[in-house]
This record gives structure tokens, C-alpha cells and sequence, in this order.
């Protein structure tokens, strides 16, 4: 599964007669074409560097501090998950889950190989978890969950003024 792709379906129909139009044209003619097994129009693949929909300063550290921290902080917090400002990161991706070390925190691209967003969604049991769902005496709100799903489907990205290259929570000088 690829993020940041455009599928872009031409047809000479679809060619206008503006220089605009012309030099698209064009450079789709220079890129290798492909069929989704031969039904439908040609599809043309232009990768782009899209930017993520949602960072983990501004978006994601903000949903643990409001709803996690009351009881993951700390030299002891539980499940040995610390989810404070500044070390949340490095404790959550590409991580091994505490109750299911089969299974990362969170797993960069996909929801249902993460530890974190299954005990967040309350289906852990289904994938062989144990524990109780989180947060403990409520639920993430919908918008929340969503944040989270959409923040780890798009590879769980720490910033995008940043790269945090050891898994540390912190950005790293180049």
C-alpha cells in the first residue's frame, strides 16, 4: 500500500489545447503506463511527496496528555508506557507491546498491527491482547480515534519540521 499516489486516467478526449494541457499530455506519455488487469483506461502512476495529514507533536501528543497521562507517566507508568511529552514517541513506534510483544505499539502504515490503536479501538482480545480497553473508565472520542488511525496509516510520522531517525520522541540534527 502506497500513500501520497495520484492515479491519473488519460485519454486523447482529455487533452485540451492549452500549452498546460500539452505538456501533461506529454510527460504522461513518457512515464510507463499500466491496466489494472487490462479493464479500464490507462493508469499513469506520479508519485508525490505528500505532506501528513496530522504531526505527533501538534496532533497525536496532545490526545495522550488530555486522556493517557493521568496513569502512563512516570519512573513506573503501566506496561513499562510512558506517554509524556518528549519520550512518548520513542516508547510507542516500532516497539513491542508489553501485553503482546508479537505485535509493536505501533506499527508505521498499519492500524491493524498496532497494539496501541487495538486497545484503543477495544478489539486487543481479538488479536490475542489482554488488559482492559483505553483509557480506563472512558473511551477515545471518535475524532480522536479517527486522528490516531489516519496518523498511523500514513506511517505514524513524528513531525514534519523533523526526523526522529533513533526513536527517541525528539527530532535529530542532520
Amino acid at each position: 500500500e502506497r500513500f501520497g499516489v495520484i492515479l491519473l486516467a488519460l485519454t486523447a478526449c482529455d487533452v485540451q489545447e492549452t500549452p498546460v494541457h500539452r505538456s501533461l499530455f506529454l510527460l504522461a506519455l513518457t512515464l510507463p503506463a499500466c491496466s489494472t488487469e487490462g479493464a479500464g483506461p490507462a493508469l499513469l502512476d506520479a508519485e508525490v511527496n505528500a505532506k501528513a495529514t496530522y504531526t505527533y507533536e501538534a496532533d497525536i501528543q496532545p490526545i495522550f496528555t488530555a486522556n493517557c497521562i493521568g496513569c502512563h507517566t512516570g519512573s513506573n507508568p503501566p506496561a513499562g508506557l510512558d506517554l509524556t511529552s518528549g519520550v512518548s514517541y520513542g516508547n510507542i513506534v516500532n516497539v513491542a507491546a508489553t501485553e503482546l510483544p508479537t505485535m509493536d505499539r505501533v506499527e508505521p502504515g498499519s492500524t491493524a498491527t498496532s497494539y496501541l490503536y487495538h486497545k484503543i479501538a477495544g478489539t486487543h482480545a481479538s488479536v490475542g491482547g489482554t488488559g482492559r480497553r483505553m483509557p480506563i473508565g472512558s473511551t477515545l472520542s471518535t475524532t480522536d480515534t479517527s486522528i490516531l488511525a489516519t496518523w498511523i496509516t500514513e506511517g505514524a510520522p513524528y513531525d514534519d519540521a523533523c526526523t526522529d531517525t533513533d526513536g527517541d520522541g525528539s527530532c535529530d540534527t542532520e
